[in-house]
C-alpha cells in the first residue's frame, strides 16, 4: 500500500523543527554526561566515598538530567 510517491525524509519542511531539536537534545544530553563523568572521581574522592563512586555517578546522573 503506497500512501505517498514523493520520498519523505527527517528534513522535509513538515519534520525539520523536530528532527532539529532531537538532534539538540540528544548533544545536549551527551555534553552533560561527558562532564559529569570528568568530574566523578575528584567528587568521589572529596566526599571521602571512593568506594561509592558508581553511587555517586548515578545519584548525579539522575539529579543533573531532572
Amino acid at each position: 500500500m503506497e500512501l505517498s510517491k514523493k520520498d519523505v525524509g527527517g528534513f522535509d519542511t513538515q519534520y525539520r523543527a523536530l528532527t532539529i531539536g532531537i538532534i539538540l537534545a540528544v548533544t545536549t544530553v551527551a555534553f552533560e554526561e561527558l562532564a559529569i563523568v570528568t568530574i566523578a572521581p575528584s567528587l568521589a574522592q572529596k566526599l571521602h566515598g571512593l568506594h561509592l563512586y558508581g553511587w555517586i555517578q548515578f545519584v548525579v546522573f539522575k539529579i543533573v538530567g531532572s
